[in-house]
């Protein structure tokens, strides 16, 4: 479940960030307009912030949820040897 999450929020940014930079590869003109931008420089900061934030909430749920079980019908033990 978290697996399929991640690998599509992965693939929405891919598509998102491709999309936008084929779209902008042939217009030169629209470059100038990012140079010094400090708008551009808080979404460039803040959107993979919030992309990492994204990923690692559900996995932090999932992680404790597992931390937190204790009602176990069997325990196994494994030893291995090289």
């Amino acid at each position: 479940m978290l697996h399929d999450y991640v690998v599509g929020l992965s693939l929405v940014v891919l598509v998102t960030t491709g999309g936008t930079m084929f779209l902008q590869a042939g217009r030169r003109w629209v470059w100038g307009v990012f140079v010094d931008s400090p708008q551009l420089e808080f979404f460039w900061t803040f959107f993979p912030i919030l992309i990492l934030v994204a990923i690692g909430v559900p996995g932090l749920f999932v992680l404790y949820s597992h931390e937190t079980e204790t009602q176990r019908s069997m325990s196994v033990k494994v030893t291995g040897h090289q």
